[in-house]
């Protein structure tokens, strides 16, 4: 009561808050915008309940306008309904902090460890309208600041066969792997070819939208490589590209970075290999099929082409540049 005691002296007063006023609705409309908009906290439970059914429906109309990749944000029903119940019944208790932890499930040792920008682990087979609602970045961000959060759960809009507006609420976790940095002594070091090609090893796990594109998947994970790498002074930035390594023996390279991650036909789980440029502008899968070629030359696009798959060619081109 002396909460909403507060609120009601806080509310703005004057003649353009009267009802009579002849533009009294535009100058409430105004308001709300601005609430929301500025992260104002509204002045009653009355005047909150408005403003969030008036942006629920600004959230319908969005989202039968809304492009894929755009973010909006889950939020767990069971403190969704809490709210509209204190916002229609203002004696009813304040929902608290937005509490998605019903939504959540225990994360393995690997999962852990991945760089993911879209929260914890979701568990599986969630419903819309019964387990999670979605709301627009707009909404999010007033909820964050009236109520507080733990957890953020945001996720990339699309657009589903039905034409109904949905969220992508699994993204996909890949490993990214990298060759071993090879000294030149042992790069001549016997006449083994393994001895000579750099071996691959992990490097660190990320999480990825479907939606994204190869080149914005490049750019992300040169982000997450200079995280990783920092304070280094061998790091190199100046080329760099992607491959697909699903299958180690034949590799693909994503070189369509207008390609969509689904598009590329890229899984849960899967190994994808950054390749560095050497520091003479060679490539380290390069250099390999040279070492296969042995002292007597060949064809090494040839040998390439016989061993890879098809549309895996074009190794010479740079690849995913990242600056």
């Amino acid at each position: 009561q002396q909460q909403q005691q507060q609120r009601a002296a806080a509310a703005p007063t004057g003649p353009l808050y009267n009802p009579k006023f002849p533009l009294y609705a535009l100058v409430r409309a105004l308001n709300q915008a601005a609430v929301l908009t500025l992260g104002l906290r509204p002045s009653s439970p009355q005047e909150e309940l408005e403003i969030v059914g008036l942006q629920m429906v600004l959230d319908s109309a969005l989202a039968r306008q809304a492009t894929n990749g755009a973010t909006w944000y889950v939020v767990a029903m069971p403190w969704w309904q809490a709210l509209q119940l204190h916002l229609s019944q203002p004696w009813q208790p304040a929902p608290g902090p937005v509490d998605n932890s019903p939504l959540f499930r225990s994360a393995s040792a690997w999962e852990r460890i991945t760089q993911s920008r879209f929260g914890p682990r979701l568990r599986p087979n969630l419903q819309r309208n019964k387990d999670y609602d979605i709301v627009s970045a707009r909404m999010w961000g007033a909820l964050q600041l009236w109520y507080g959060a733990d957890h953020a759960l945001p996720r990339p809009f699309l657009t589903t066969a039905s034409g109904r507006g949905e969220v992508e609420l699994y993204p996909l976790s890949v490993r990214i792997m990298r060759h071993s940095q090879l000294n030149p002594a042992q790069q001549k070091k016997g006449d083994d070819d393994s001895k000579k090609m750099p071996q691959v090893h992990y490097f660190f796990a990320i999480d990825i939208s479907r939606l994204q594109t190869i080149g914005e998947v490049a750019r992300y994970v040169c982000q997450q490589q200079r995280s990783q790498q920092r304070g280094k002074n061998n790091l190199r930035t100046e080329g760099m590209r992607l491959w697909d390594y699903r299958n180690a023996d034949t590799p693909r390279l994503l070189d369509d970075d207008a390609q969509t991650v689904e598009e590329a036909g890229l899984v849960e789980g899967q190994a994808i290999l950054l390749e560095y440029r050497n520091s003479d502008l060679t490539w380290p899968s390069e250099l390999f099929l040279l070492a296969r070629a042995g002292p007597k030359g060949g064809d090494v696009q040839t040998g390439l082409s016989a061993s890879r798959e098809p549309g895996t060619t074009g190794l010479s081109n740079l690849g995913n540049t990242c600056f």
